[in-house]
């Protein structure tokens, strides 16, 4: 995060925020903040521990509050592109995705990371993510959670493709949390490269309707 509170009361106004989500943590220990009038090109992401406690308006709006009903249907996510935070959460910024055959961006998971994707009720769909897991971070059991559970499981290391089928119910959106092994570079092979890292993360794709046309998150309008 790029503000983090983690106690009594505060202002956060007219600050203009990279890519890299969520901009903002307000923790359990804070009291009441106001949150107004920030920035960020592919909107600004709050992380509110405290609820009603929190006022939050007037910041740059994400894109899934702007895609319609008939835009929700079918979409593609290109991790590592612009507007691509909106829907990351603890991801690390995209970079030229050499691990993939197909080429392209991508962006490595982190710690408590999480990726959250609008959908519209009542509908059955196919989500299918494009990863690389490293030998590092694959396990036995590790793969995507839904809800806590592990809804696509990852039965090797390297490139993969996996995907779930989920009805969306009740819910407008549908959040799922990365489960792998933590590696670094720097432990792993002995490189400059500090970080705490999980998976790379190439493409997402969100399908209700196979025989629609496909939504670009990423530009805001549908691929030819």
């Amino acid at each position: 995060a790029c503000i983090e509170m983690k106690g009594g009361r505060g202002v956060i106004q007219g600050n203009s925020f990279s890519e890299r989500t969520p901009q903002i943590v307000l923790d359990s220990g804070v009291r009441s903040a106001i949150v107004t009038g920030n920035m960020c090109p592919s909107g600004v992401k709050v992380d509110n521990r405290i609820g009603s406690k929190a006022q939050i308006a007037l910041n740059s709006p994400g894109l899934p509050d702007a895609m319609t009903a008939e835009q929700r249907k079918n979409y593609v996510v290109d991790v590592g592109s612009s507007h691509d935070g909106t829907f990351l959460t603890g991801f690390n910024p995209g970079d030229e995705a050499a691990e993939f055959r197909t080429g392209g961006t991508k962006r490595w998971s982190g710690k408590d990371c999480r990726i959250t994707l609008p959908v519209n009720k009542n509908t059955r769909y196919t989500v299918t993510f494009s990863i690389f897991v490293p030998e590092p971070a694959w396990e036995e059991g590790c793969g995507m959670l839904l809800d806590g559970r592990l809804a696509l499981p990852v039965k090797k290391a390297g490139e993969n493709n996996v995907y779930c089928v989920v009805d969306s119910g009740s819910r407008e959106e549908l959040a799922f949390t990365p489960r792998f092994r933590y590696w670094s570079p720097r432990e792993t092979y002995g490189s400059a490269d500090g970080r705490t890292l999980g998976i790379a993360l190439r493409e997402i794709k969100v399908v209700s309707d196979p025989e629609n046309r496909l939504f670009s998150a990423n530009i805001m309008d549908y691929m030819e």
